[in-house]
């Protein structure tokens, strides 16, 4: 028969012979209590009068926690916040894995924060980004952007990485999910392009040209604007380029006949 169970006091130690009693509890578990509870029962810190030590106090925000939210505003367009930041000392030039404030603000499409950026010591042309903040707009299409820092003083012929400008990833830029040279639509399946995109796209080539860049430039790896604007089919680009003296149609990875043959597109409106 199994003895009945003793009544708790306030007085009963906390461990021990009646808290192994506890119904429904296997060992581990009840190892896993007594840990809690001596863990409970430990003493309060106690400041220099006996009562209970003072909450610390707030750490202030540190340069990390500045930077954070600094790149958080940007990628979100936050106005208000991102001026904020700046007063509080964050970095206008910083360089997060080869990208700068106006490298994010020019990919995320949020025009409004790039002269500010700029006020504050952005620099519009720098070599520590994976691409300029000009290359990067055109790339994405992003036309108020290229607009904006094109106002800003832009260098339409700053060349980075491989020896490429902003006019060669304007050429290179995506109308569609598959645009890009690393998928570029003549080697796989065709998908309609976005017509948004390709206007955009158009207008950007356009600005560029109208500031002066420089339509035969050729990047170390022996790609131009021309040749991008041929193999993805925009003939209205390519028509572009062409009246704006562009004659050199190369490609690095474009080989065989293709290359050959690369010719000027006809002059015919499509």
């Amino acid at each position: 028969m199994r003895p009945a169970r003793q009544p708790y006091s306030m007085s009963a130690p906390l461990v021990g012979e009646r808290w192994l009693h506890v119904q429904g509890l296997g060992s581990l578990a009840c190892l896993l209590a007594l840990a809690v509870l001596a863990g409970g029962c430990a003493a309060r810190p106690t400041d220099t009068r006996g009562g209970p030590a003072a909450a610390p106090a707030a750490r202030p925000p540190g340069v990390l926690d500045v930077r954070r939210a600094f790149y958080a505003a940007l990628r979100e367009g936050g106005y208000a916040a991102m001026t904020n930041l700046l007063a509080k000392g964050a970095d206008p030039k910083d360089d997060y894995h080869g990208t700068t404030p106006l490298y994010i603000v020019a990919e995320a499409g949020h025009w409004r924060l790039l002269a500010p950026l700029v006020r504050a010591g952005a620099t519009l042309d720098d070599d520590d980004s994976i691409a300029s903040p000009l290359a990067i707009a055109a790339f994405l299409s992003n036309l108020e952007c290229v607009k904006e820092l094109l106002r800003l003083g832009a260098d339409v012929n700053y060349r980075f990485g491989q020896g490429e400008t902003a006019l060669l990833w304007a050429a290179d830029a995506p109308r569609g999910p598959r645009g890009s040279i690393h998928s570029p639509l003549k080697l796989t399946k065709p998908t309609k392009p976005d017509p948004r995109l390709v206007q955009r796209n158009l207008e950007i080539v356009r600005l560029l040209i109208r500031h002066g860049a420089d339509v035969n430039v050729v990047s170390d790896d022996g790609d131009t604007a021309l040749g991008y604007a041929r193999c993805y089919n925009k003939v209205k680009i390519a028509q572009l380029l062409v009246r704006a003296g562009a004659t050199n149609a190369s490609l690095s990875w474009l080989r065989g006949s293709q290359q050959k043959n690369a010719g000027p597109p006809s002059d015919a409106s499509k």
